[in-house]
């Protein structure tokens, strides 16, 4: 051990052993697991082993999945406080793991290399897992921790050692059918005898069984690191679910009963509309049209000389009619649009379609006439 490591040694052996270390990073949450960075060891490298360490826990707080765990340890110190060989085998990674209480760390090895470089190995423990490992090698010029080629290496390194972000499962029941597995569309396994265990990554996806004779089910769920959720999902048959598909929906019969009131209202403004015309063409109102000038229902009742109660019966006929037409006519077509509208937007998105050009259009024109009202309908 050279002149750096027993000085290290001295001054950090009673913190280390006594669990006492700085907090660099926020805690762990639900959906992030926390990784601690042990110091990298070198004999001859110490520039771009500190370098190496800083840049290491830098990119683990950066990681998704992942958080950094608490403290500052140095694989020198705890190697040899709890008389480990160098390197540390596999029972001193879980003596170093109970020491600094943690589920998983980093540690490592660096040392020169011809050609002005140097190379090591960085390790990743993991409780109950083991560990993994991964080569490094970098110019030996890399000694600031935010170099942008060292970080390369560093995040390099990290997806080797992790796989990526942390994963949990998903248990699946689904009856007793056995198909396929889709996660978010892609397919991701099998299911036999209605159950399936599949390991996808932290959020929140969408889980979908697709199986000869059934038609597709899927549900959603949120998966949390290294836990394990259940999904339940019933399938129904194709037959079944064609069936169910070809009954008319709440929606489609109240937009068909909207469409017949309405079209009742319409029809009955036409009643009106020809009850209105009718006596404008009538031949006892037309000759008394013929005999006055301006309004013909005004000069009926005033003309005192000449009672003319017929027409005057006409004239209140026409002007009940005509106001019925217009109530007629807006409630009919707000209810035949109304009936429209449910009907268009209950058929899925890919069946909605622009009216025919062919469908039977019917604008009503109701205007006033110097003694009577004028209607026009056209189709």
């Amino acid at each position: 051990m050279h002149a750096r490591s027993v000085i290290l040694c001295s001054t950090l052996l009673l913190a280390t052993l006594g669990d006492v270390g700085v907090a660099r990073a926020d805690p762990a949450g639900p959906d992030a697991l926390p990784i601690t960075v042990v110091s990298i060891r070198t004999d001859d490298a110490d520039d771009q082993a500190d370098a190496l360490t800083q840049a290491t826990k830098s990119e683990v707080r950066k990681l998704k999945g992942w958080s950094l765990g608490e403290g500052d340890h140095s694989l020198e110190v705890l190697s040899l406080a709890l008389r480990c060989p160098s390197p540390p085998d596999a029972a001193c990674e879980v003596r170093i793991a109970d020491q600094i209480k943690a589920d998983r760390f980093v540690w490592g090895t660096l040392k020169r290399a011809p050609g002005h470089r140097v190379t090591g190995t960085l390790h990743l423990w993991t409780r109950g897992q083991g560990q993994t490992k991964t080569d490094v090698s970098f110019s030996d010029n890399l000694t600031e921790p935010g170099d942008e080629s060292l970080r390369k290496v560093v995040t390099d390194a990290l997806a080797a050692l992790t796989g990526g972000p942390p994963k949990g499962s998903v248990k699946i029941s689904a009856g007793d059918v056995s198909g396929q597995v889709f996660v978010d569309g892609q397919p991701s396994g099998s299911i036999k005898d209605g159950q399936a265990t599949i390991f996808v990554g932290v959020g929140t996806h969408k889980i979908e069984i697709r199986a000869p004779g059934y038609a597709p089910s899927s549900g959603e769920v949120t998966v949390r690191p290294n836990s394990s959720v259940g999904l339940d999902l019933k399938l129904e048959t194709e037959e079944a679910a064609r069936k169910a598909a070809s009954k008319p929906s709440l929606k489609r019969i109240g937009a068909y009963s909207a469409i017949g009131v309405g079209g009742a209202l319409l029809a009955a403004g036409v009643y009106s509309s020809l009850k209105v015309n009718s006596i404008n063409n009538d031949d006892t109102y037309a000759d008394y049209r013929e005999g006055v000038s301006g309004n013909v229902c005004d000069a009926a009742k005033a003309d005192g000389m000449r009672p003319n109660s017929e027409v005057d019966d006409m004239c209140s006929t026409a002007s009940k009619y005509g106001t019925l037409q217009f109530v007629f006519y807006g409630l009919g077509a707000l209810s035949a649009g109304a009936g429209v509208y449910l009907l268009m937007t209950d058929k899925p998105k890919a069946e909605v379609q622009s009216p025919p050009a062919s469908a039977v259009r019917l604008v009503p024109s109701v205007g006033p006439r110097v003694n009577g009202v004028d209607l026009q309908v056209t189709f």
